[in-house]
């Protein structure tokens, strides 16, 4: 078998095993036809937040993932529950910081309409890069985080 093929062959092999001990925590296509995954891993509920462009990985973060990478990610939730006057509300956000840009995936709800997607704030000009998700293909939701102590929680 040629070296190429043998890498190939490797690189298959340990995303197969990799996503089978990982349970995903919400997942979603983004309009611009990437996918975004943020998963925990089942041996040590180490957090991993991929963004793919078609099978291949694009961004993976922590780099090297483990328990105690997990301090870097932060939940940030808002309920407000509405009645024949108000609609309800919810905001939930999972976010992390790498150099000089906070990365958000979020999921709302308001007015009947949800979005969820990814937000990308740059520190430095504060522009502010959106990427929606595709709502039929949502699957998951980040309200996990909020009673499960693996990440700090905050509630507006």
């Amino acid at each position: 078998m040629s070296k190429i093929l043998y890498t190939y062959f490797l690189v298959f092999l340990f995303s197969i095993t990799a996503n089978a001990q990982e349970k995903t925590i919400i997942s979603f296509q983004t309009k611009n036809g990437k996918t975004m995954k943020l998963t925990v891993r089942q041996k040590d509920s180490a957090l991993i937040y991929r963004l793919y462009n078609k099978d291949k990985v694009e961004m993976q973060y922590p780099k090297i993932p483990s328990i105690s990478e997990n301090k870097n990610f932060s939940f940030t939730y808002l309920n407000r529950f509405g009645g024949n006057i108000n609609e309800s509300t919810s905001v939930y956000r999972v976010e992390f910081f790498i150099n000089n840009y906070r990365y958000s995936v979020f999921q709302s709800s308001y007015l009947g309409k949800n979005e969820s997607g990814i937000s990308v704030l740059d520190l430095n000009s504060s522009k502010v890069t959106d990427i929606t998700a595709v709502e039929k293909t949502v699957n998951g939701n980040l309200l996990y985080f909020k009673d499960n102590q693996l990440i700090t929680v905050t509630e507006l």
